[in-house]
């Protein structure tokens, strides 16, 4: 039940930041692809999935996601 969950939120948490990427307006010069920030954030060594998942959702925060 919990690994159900889990997947649901991360399918939703994605949904969530593909939403946000497509909202943002063509002509800006710099946009920031958060699965590539997650992407790096993960190859930290010491930063686990949990952490990682913490860090992801400070930044949606602040984006607003």
């Amino acid at each position: 039940m919990e690994g159900l969950l889990n997947d649901i939120f991360e399918r939703g948490r994605r949904s969530g930041i593909e939403e946000v990427q497509s909202n943002i307006l063509p002509d800006e010069d710099r946009v920031l692809d958060l699965r590539e920030v997650e992407k790096e954030i993960r190859t930290i060594k010491g930063i686990g999935e949990k952490r990682a998942e913490e860090i992801m959702r400070i930044f949606e925060k602040h984006l607003g996601v």
